[in-house]
């Protein structure tokens, strides 16, 4: 995803429900439905897809979990019906020492379509802006999504001493 900002749209695919398998475990047979909804979102023109939970409601990426802003706060999907990322783990800490509160909540499409500001955390994207939804822009500026990724690189790069043991070095 080399551009700043990444174009998303909602799948047909819905998130695997938690109670149809293990939902908490990267198995190849939870990645089957991601697989199909990013072939549909790149049909589409888009670079990544949303998928849904049973309810509805907005899950995560194909690979990727979700966050949105709205009035400076942080909400993302509960862990009942995704899984949770090690990354997503870390925007709560992160969030924490920035004091920026941050809530788990079941999140609409209306909801994700008119946040503040959105993105994608994960292993590959680390924290990545998504830029439109199904077509619809998303506003540019993105100050806090902006202040979570240097803050973010700047742990990875080991320049805050009390998360360097979460550190590989390699």
């Amino acid at each position: 995803m080399p551009r700043d900002f990444i174009k998303v749209g909602i799948s047909k695919f819905r998130r695997i429900p938690p109670f149809s398998g293990t939902p908490h475990a990267k198995i190849s047979g939870m990645y089957f439905n991601s697989a199909l909804a990013t072939l549909e979102a790149a049909g589409r023109g888009c670079d990544e897809a949303i998928v849904l939970d049973v309810h509805g409601k907005v899950a995560e990426g194909a690979a990727e979990n979700i966050f949105i802003v709205k009035k400076g706060k942080l909400y993302t999907p509960p862990g009942d019906t995704i899984l949770p990322g090690i990354t997503r783990g870390t925007v709560f800490s992160l969030a924490k020492d920035l004091k920026i509160k941050c809530i788990e909540k079941r999140i609409s499409v209306a909801d994700l379509k008119n946040a503040d500001e959105a993105f994608f955390t994960g292993t590959a994207v680390e924290i990545h802006s998504i830029g439109s939804v199904d077509g619809k822009k998303l506003p540019r500026t993105n100050p806090i999504t902006k202040k979570l990724q240097q803050y973010y690189r700047k742990i990875v790069r080991g320049g805050i001493l009390r998360y360097r043991k979460l550190l590989q070095k390699v």
